[in-house]
């Protein structure tokens, strides 16, 4: 076959006719092995190289390529981290779950010279090892390589608007912009370390919070980490958790399981209302853990109460009823602040309203 020949549509299927299914089964895969490994990826994605953009890679490099079976990159496979360090962390754990073709991998990030603006991604021609290609869901794919790139998002952005621009080498970009282009990356770079810093005083900051909401509760002020924390280890939040499921005949969601998002909702509902400190939280729910039931026990006999039962009630749901009471007690500025904190319809809000005011009877 010629080499022209070699680019007709039947030779192009037959080089990739397992590319896309592959790609899906590898970013499960390495995805699914990733949080395993306590790594959670921005994005895992794949893409079949394109056959005009195969064939002139193969025309413009008759030394390196005699025919499409020796491109490495048909599959290409890109693994978006959070963070520049895990760039490493993803590399070894792949490096021990696929054989890896060190001789054709490269780390692109360490060819960068001292002056050299922009970022590059770790490289890595892969196919999967012997233990996996043994699996008969696995065996078509066995001798199939694939290309791995992984960068972190910053990488990612610099690469992806690099590429919009046109300029992937110093020597293209013209004169006067060059030095823009390497203050920018200063700032990246600037910016990935201080998102590593931030993630690090934020470890840190948990690692600490429960031994001072024990100690020094006033000292702690509301935020997620704190009301998480106090949400899992205050035993008058438990009780009167349970006692609002049991009113409204729901169950609680297992201990631990408590959404980023729902632990956010409360810091806002309780910011908007002048509370500040754990200490207060702690006061404020003894003083109304008797309005808290009788509020829970009241809205599940409503007409909207029965029509926002969902079965599992999330950790803290005691503190949502609390902020109900707050809101209904609060001055005019506070109340609206609550509103549109909690972004409920007039009907709701009216229904919340009745509610809190047969219990004050």
């Amino acid at each position: 076959m010629t080499r022209d020949q070699d680019f007709e549509e039947d030779g192009y299927y037959l080089a990739t006719r397992y590319l896309d299914e592959f790609g899906e089964t590898l970013t499960k895969l390495i995805n699914t092995i990733l949080k395993r490994q306590g790594i959670n990826a921005h994005e895992i994605t794949f893409r079949v190289k394109r056959r005009q953009s195969a064939a002139e890679k193969v025309k413009n490099n008759p030394e390196k390529y005699a025919s499409l079976e020796d491109l490495t990159d048909l599959l290409g496979v890109r693994v978006i981290t959070y963070f520049s360090e895990q760039v490493d962390a993803v590399a070894k754990i792949i490096a021990d779950e696929f054989d890896i073709d060190h001789g054709s991998s490269v780390d692109k990030r360490t060819i960068l010279d001292p002056d050299r603006f922009g970022y590059l991604s770790l490289h890595y021609i892969a196919r999967l090892n012997s233990r996996r290609a043994e699996l008969p869901e696995h065996q078509v794919f066995a001798p199939l390589r694939f290309e791995l790139q992984i960068r972190s998002i910053l990488q990612h952005a610099w690469a992806e608007i690099e590429h919009d621009l046109g300029y992937k080498s110093r020597a293209a970009v013209p004169r006067q912009v060059r030095r823009r282009f390497s203050r920018l990356a200063g700032l990246l770079e600037l910016a990935d370390d201080e998102f590593l810093a931030i993630r690090d005083e934020l470890s840190k900051y948990e690692e600490v919070i429960s031994r001072e909401i024990k100690t020094r509760p006033d000292s702690v002020t509301v935020d997620r980490i704190s009301i998480r924390e106090f949400i899992l280890q205050n035993e008058l939040v438990q009780r009167l958790d349970i006692e609002v499921a049991q009113a409204s005949g729901d169950d609680l969601e297992p201990e631990g399981d408590m959404a980023v998002s729902y632990s956010n909702r409360i810091v806002s509902i309780l910011s908007v209302l002048g509370v500040t400190d754990i200490q207060e939280v702690a006061k404020l729910l003894e003083d109304n853990k008797d309005g808290i039931i009788a509020f829970a026990e009241r809205w599940a006999l409503s007409g909207d109460g029965a029509s926002y039962k969902s079965d599992v009630l999330p950790r803290g749901v005691s503190l949502y009823y609390l902020g109900y009471i707050l809101a209904f007690k609060a001055d005019e500025k506070n109340y609206l602040s609550w509103r549109r904190a909690v972004g409920v319809s007039d009907e709701t809000l009216a229904t919340l309203r009745e509610t809190f005011e047969a219990i004050r009877k």
